[in-house]
């Protein structure tokens, strides 16, 4: 039974994991699309930064979520 729980916990953080590194990916691919139209339409004011911050504020928290670095630190912390 134990087996079983911890078997369906790998597959979830594993899935997770998955999730997250095609996020990132996307992420990468979007914004890189989104500084040539900036940088090819008008360089005078870039406007790429906004979409690449707020983008890069969301991915940080779910990576952080995803590769449990929170659990890691919880752990740690309770354990002393």
């Amino acid at each position: 039974m134990q087996n079983k729980e911890s078997y369906q916990r790998v597959k979830k953080q594993a899935a997770a994991k998955i999730g997250f590194y095609t996020r990132a990916a996307i992420y990468v691919f979007v914004n890189s699309f989104l500084i040539i139209i900036n940088l090819s339409t008008s360089s005078q004011y870039l406007w790429f930064k906004w979409p690449l911050t707020a983008g890069c504020i969301g991915d940080n928290n779910i990576g952080l979520n995803t590769l449990d670095f929170q659990d890691e630190r919880r752990a740690s912390w309770q354990m002393t």
